[in-house]
C-alpha cells in the first residue's frame, strides 16, 4: 500500500528538492531498483494523461541512502514555469530487480502562481512623511519634525 497524502506546495518556476522515504520499504535496499516520479494534471480529482513532469534515476532523481530507502527529486525552473497554477497528482513507482512494480507514494502537488518581478524596471518609492505607512508615525512626531 503506498504512502498516501504526500502533499506539498511549490511556486511555479521554482527550483526545489522534494525528499521521499519509501515506506513501507520495497525489499531490503533500493540497490538494483528503478525509481520513477511522475506528475499528472488533475481533472475533477482524477489524474489525466500524459504526465507533465517525469523524473527517474540520474534524470533529476537521486537515491540518498539505499538501505534507509530515501531519495530526492530535483525540480528545476523549466519543470514547472509553463504549468498553470493548481493541483497535480504525483506518484512514485519503484521497479524491483525482478521487474515487479510498486506504487510507493502518491499525493497532491499544489503549484502556486509565481509573482513576476522585473528587476530591470525601477520601482518608484515615496518616502515623504504624512503619506502611506508614515502617516501613523507622523501622529506621534512633533510638528517641527514633520514640517507641519
Amino acid at each position: 500500500m503506498p504512502a498516501v497524502a504526500q502533499n506539498f506546495t511549490i511556486p511555479q518556476g521554482s527550483t526545489s528538492q522534494i525528499n521521499f522515504v519509501v515506506d513501507p520499504p520495497v525489499g531490503e535496499t533500493l540497490l538494483g531498483t528503478q525509481i520513477y516520479w511522475s506528475v499528472f494534471p488533475l481533472l475533477l480529482d482524477l489524474p489525466q494523461l500524459p504526465a507533465v513532469i517525469r523524473k527517474s534515476l540520474d534524470n533529476g532523481l537521486q537515491v540518498n541512502d539505499p538501505i534507509a530507502q530515501t531519495f530526492y527529486v530535483n525540480l528545476i525552473q523549466a519543470d514547472t514555469e509553463d504549468l498553470p497554477p493548481g493541483n497535480y497528482y504525483h506518484e512514485v513507482v519503484v521497479t524491483d530487480p525482478t521487474g515487479a512494480l510498486t506504487v510507493t507514494t502518491e499525493g497532491v502537488m499544489t503549484l502556486t502562481q509565481r509573482a513576476t518581478i522585473d528587476f530591470t524596471v525601477p520601482v518608484p518609492v515615496n518616502l515623504g512623511l504624512g503619506t502611506g505607512i508614515f502617516a501613523e508615525v507622523d501622529a506621534f512626531l512633533p510638528a517641527s519634525v514633520t514640517g507641519g
